[in-house]
Order: C-alpha cells, then sequence, then structure tokens
C-alpha cells in the first residue's frame, strides 16, 4: 500500500522534500502507471489472444482442407456410371 509505505518514512525524508513534492509525484507516477496499463498492456494482450485464436483457426482449417475432400462427394463426379467394361 502506497500510503502505508509513505506513512513509515522518516521525518527527515519528509523534511527534505519541498512542500507537495511527494503529493504531486504520488499522483503524477500513479497516471502513468494507469496509462501504461490502459494504452499499452491491454492491447498487446488483446494482440496475443487474438493471434493465438488466428492461428488455432488457421490449423483447424488446414487439418479440413487436408483430410475432407468436396470434389469426392460432388454429385455427377462419378468415374462409374453404371456402366461396366
Amino acid at each position: 500500500d502506497l500510503f502505508a509505505h509513505l506513512q513509515r518514512l522518516s521525518l527527515i525524508f519528509h523534511s527534505r522534500r519541498p512542500l507537495g513534492d511527494t503529493i504531486e509525484r504520488v499522483t503524477s507516477d500513479s497516471y502513468c502507471v494507469s496509462t501504461l496499463v490502459t494504452d499499452a498492456l491491454i492491447p498487446a494482450i488483446q494482440a496475443l489472444v487474438m493471434l493465438a485464436a488466428m492461428f488455432v483457426v488457421m490449423l483447424a482449417l488446414a487439418w479440413v482442407c487436408r483430410y475432407w475432400d468436396p470434389l469426392a462427394i460432388a454429385p455427377g463426379d462419378r468415374t462409374n456410371d453404371g456402366i461396366e467394361d
């Protein structure tokens, strides 16, 4: 907890800092972390999940195209029309 950490710091630490410096740093740093998570980390995770999903779909389509031949079951695609040689 950030507030508890600031409370544990010595009085000498607080007396050496200019008035409002600690509050300004806490406010700006927390905003920077929030911006980093919102604008960089979440889109990166979404991109990785999308990449993994596309990989799975491509593997599934490759499997279907390899083992299922739609021309083999198409009507009229018979080599023997009932006439035997």
